[in-house]
């Protein structure tokens, strides 16, 4: 236990200098001059009669306890700090420092959601010991297995921005401690009325088609349901949009199933085993294709499936953000979409992936699903995990001029590089010994086949006219 700053020696007296150790202290030992001044202020004469030996060897001994009571009153010294756990600090509290959880997401109707702590293991812990950012708040904490987990409750955002909620360890928490901060991130409410839409778009800047302003939407989108009263069919979307003369990427992640609990699908609007188009209705997100200022498209949290050809040809899409959600893409899903430049898949994603060159791949990265239609000049760094080239993976890459395939390749899919009109070199790499392809893989597919086949297989291919030959 602490002892106290200061304390005054027992007897026999000693001092430590300042700035001493125990190893020089030395007795207090009174001198000559001490006893004499004690014996100054303590002499009180006795008539002479009474002054015997007796009572001269008694003051003289009272004059000797005077002079080491008042080094004892005046003599301290530093005492040395208890460092020793000695059993006396049971009361003593400490605090437990935890660590944060994943950040959570919201849909624009939640009102709660739980976040997690761990590191609290043993510990017992209740809403006290959290605090949230104005508008939420905490209900109840849970420990299980060591995980935190805290639900906070808040209200449905009616605003047409997102809205965060912070979860952090109350600075006032007897039981834990630390920075540790989990953010709740509430979509943002979005406009169900062509009305709102246009009277939105009316406030915002025209910006430029590099700086799209991202606009909320919030609508079912099955194409085999009924568009909900008071909802916006995409050829709304798409007239409101182009009026405006505004850049705008359409953020359909507030989209949740309130008004329909099937609207997670996004269908196509091709039949690929008979190559065939549906007629298009308002439904069909492919209703916007050929509207410049519709830059980019956020995917809503709950869609699961995007059908064959759904977004065929939409060719002012710049960029596509497919959600965690998201298992079954089809084919040519992004097909024709000449100003396509990137697809940036979410990190949570198990069945698809995205990388630095903006290519979309399966979550191994074995197969090309997508290449965004913008991609030009010459690809020659694809990864070397890659096994196979999906169905119409290239198709309406037209500034793309040369690709290099690993030799891992052993698959390419039907129409792959499909009007890729500028693609005149083709390089497989030495060990490719891919088995088939279709005729319209590549241009003029059958004359670079056969070459393919003659030349034996891997090396440098060029096209002249309809031509395929091998370079030496």
């Amino acid at each position: 236990m602490e002892q106290p700053a200061f304390c005054v020696l027992a007897l026999p007296i000693a001092r430590i200098p300042a700035g001493g150790t125990d190893s020089n202290i030395r007795p207090f030992l009174p001198t000559a001059k001490h006893k004499e001044l004690i014996l100054k202020k303590t002499r009180h004469p006795l008539p002479r009669v009474c002054r015997t030996n007796s009572q001269a060897k008694t003051r003289s001994v009272l004059a000797g306890l005077a002079v080491l009571l008042l080094a004892a009153m005046f003599t301290f010294t530093a005492c040395p700090t208890d460092t020793e756990d000695d059993g006396d600090d049971d009361n003593a509290v400490t605090l437990v420092e935890l660590t944060a959880g994943a950040a959570v997401s919201a849909a624009a109707t939640d009102t709660s959601k739980a976040v997690t702590f761990t590191g609290a293991t043993g510990l017992t812990l209740t809403a006290a010991d959290f605090a949230v950012t104005t508008g939420g708040t905490i209900s109840t904490v849970v420990v299980a297995s060591g995980t935190a987990t805290v639900t906070v409750t808040f209200a449905a955002n009616t605003d047409t921005t997102a809205k965060t909620y912070t979860v952090s360890i109350a600075a006032a928490s007897t039981t834990i401690k630390g920075s540790a901060k989990v953010t709740i991130t509430q979509a943002a409410k979005g406009f169900e009325t062509v009305a709102e839409l246009t009277a939105h778009l009316a406030t915002l800047s025209t910006g430029s088609a590099a700086i799209p302003t991202r606009v909320p939407l919030t609508l079912a989108f099955n194409t085999g349901d009924t568009v909900p009263s008071g909802q916006i069919p995409w050829a709304e979307i798409n007239t409101a949009v182009a009026n405006s003369k505004k850049y705008v990427i359409l953020d359909l992640s507030a989209s949740i199933a309130a008004h329909d609990t099937t609207a997670n699908t996004i269908e196509g609007s091709y039949d690929s085993d008979d190559e065939e188009y549906y007629e298009l209705s308002g439904n069909y997100f492919n209703i916007i294709g050929n509207n410049t200022y519709i830059k980019g498209i956020t995917l809503p949290s709950t869609l699961t499936s995007i059908g064959d050809y759904a977004f065929v040809e939409c060719s002012g899409l710049t960029s596509v953000d497919i959600p965690g959600s998201v298992t079954s893409i089809g084919v040519g899903a992004f097909g024709w979409c000449s100003s396509l430049t990137a697809f940036t898949v979410a990190a949570s994603n198990t069945a698809y992936s995205s990388a630095q060159d903006g290519i979309l791949y399966d979550k191994d990265k074995m197969t090309i699903i997508s290449v965004p239609g913008g991609k030009s000049g010459i690809l020659n760094n694809l990864p070397n995990t890659l096994t196979s080239i999906g169905d119409e993976a290239f198709a309406d890459c037209s500034g793309l001029t040369s690709v290099t395939i690993g030799a891992g390749v052993i698959s390419i899919g039907k129409r792959a590089f499909y009007d890729c009109d500028e693609l005149t070199t083709v390089i497989f790499e030495e060990g490719s010994n891919i088995t088939s392809w279709n005729t319209y893989t590549f241009p003029y597919g059958d004359n670079l086949w056969t070459a393919y086949n003659t030349a034996n297989k891997p090396g440098i291919y060029i096209l002249s006219g309809s031509n395929w030959t091998k370079q030496p």
